[in-house]
């Protein structure tokens, strides 16, 4: 008998051997084509420092669904990113590539309150697309025509400048001047500021609609300084105009006090404008109350992302997208109305409790045919009939180290 094998008929059997094993791990690996979500974020432009985080928290929340069993019977959840340059063109063109190409589910975003508007009345809302917004405050979109499509897990500005009006008279304020990026979140912000702080017994002794990513901002300052203001009143992005602006009135002695809100929140900018100039300055933004659920996050994300879990909006990136999966999940079908038609029951009492890091109960609970009751990392979520909801907020303020720590 010749037992002599060419080297080609090894090769050849050795592939037969290995094919049916490369079907058998592929089968196990997936039972189905991939659900797809979007993510649109702003990966670039006036905000794109605070991004970094907020991705990694949407990617985490996809990397529980997988490492638990899947989606829909054992389907990978496929995490799809688009870029919507914190502005309104880009948020539509983003989201056209989201809904139009890549044939997302459903959208975790935008982050900017114009590339949420955009996004939504032009692409998502046409195509039926359930957008889900981590960060988007604008006044504004709480009376979108959205055909109950668009939600939001942070809580209109609405809410934040009535906060922040009674915060700067608080620490005996009662003078001010104001500038505001012209855009939804400037505009929407500025106005619930304004009406609240003089309603309350303060005084705008000046205020200016600036436009964003302008190189100098000094004759505006200049006339912004009249009239004896306490502090400036700064409504922008930090990696925007509102950098530019604070750098500007220091250098020439205009203003050396400032009240923000979440969009001026960013390491970078403590870094580049300096701890010392910064330290009788104070912000607001919405923040998560102390939960077991907000907990569990943190612990989770501590051990996924070497991001810090200070991060503004990741955990409210990580509750959108969970939302989206979980009404993927109790719809049995990525179909896109049917997303639509299961986001409130599974975020609203009654219900049994399902937190960060439980998706497996979940899908048993689901599975059993009970009510599921998502509690998420920033709060409970129980969407209004405007898709709104209620929150919490804090005061911050520049510590050493370049980071911004909660006050109150």
């Amino acid at each position: 008998m010749n037992l002599k094998i060419t080297k080609k008929k090894f090769t050849a059997l050795i592939l037969l051997f290995l094919l049916p094993l490369a079907s058998m791990a592929a089968s196990k690996k997936s039972k189905g084509p991939a659900v797809n979500l979007g993510a649109l974020l702003a990966l670039t432009g006036p905000i794109e420092g605070m991004v970094p985080p907020i991705l990694d928290s949407v990617k985490m929340a996809a990397d529980e669904i997988n490492k638990n069993g899947g989606i829909l019977g054992g389907r990978e959840l496929k995490l799809t990113v688009g870029d919507s340059k914190c502005s309104a063109e880009g948020g539509a063109d983003a989201a056209k590539k989201l809904v139009n190409i890549n044939k997302v589910s459903g959208i975790v975003g935008a982050l900017c309150s114009g590339a949420s508007t955009a996004a939504a009345s032009g692409v998502a809302v046409p195509a039926g697309v359930v957008m889900i917004s981590p960060a988007s405050t604008a006044p504004t979109l709480t009376t979108l025509k959205d055909n109950d499509l668009f939600y939001r897990v942070i809580p209109s500005d609405a809410y934040q400048g009535i906060y922040l009006a009674n915060l700067v008279l608080k620490k005996g304020i009662k003078k001010v001047s104001m500038t505001f990026v012209n855009n939804d979140y400037g505009v929407g912000l500025a106005k619930s500021f304004r009406d609240n702080y003089k309603k309350a017994g303060g005084q705008i002794v000046a205020e200016s609609k600036h436009e964003d990513k302008k190189a100098s901002y000094r004759s505006e300052l200049a006339t912004l300084r009249k009239g004896g203001p306490e502090a400036l009143v700064l409504i922008a992005y930090s990696e925007g105009s509102g950098q530019t602006i604070m750098r500007q009135a220091l250098e020439n002695k205009f203003f050396n006090r400032f009240v923000g809100a979440d969009g001026m929140i960013s390491e970078k900018l403590v870094k580049r404008i300096g701890v010392k100039q910064l330290k009788s300055s104070f912000f607001s933004r919405p923040v998560a109350s102390k939960t077991r659920a907000a907990t569990k996050w943190e612990k989770n994300f501590g051990q996924f992302s070497k991001h810090k879990l200070k991060s503004i909006f990741a955990r409210e990136a990580y509750d959108a997208a969970m939302i989206l999966a979980l009404a993927i999940q109790k719809g049995g079908s990525d179909d896109r109305a049917t997303v639509k038609a299961n986001i409130r029951a599974v975020s609203k009492a009654p219900g049994e409790i399902i937190e960060p890091g439980e998706w497996k109960k979940a899908v048993e609970l689901i599975a059993a045919g009970k009510d599921i009751n998502y509690n998420g990392a920033a709060g409970d979520h129980e969407l209004d009939k405007n898709g709104d909801v209620p929150g919490v907020f804090g005061e911050f303020v520049v510590q050493m180290g370049n980071s911004f720590k909660q006050v109150k």
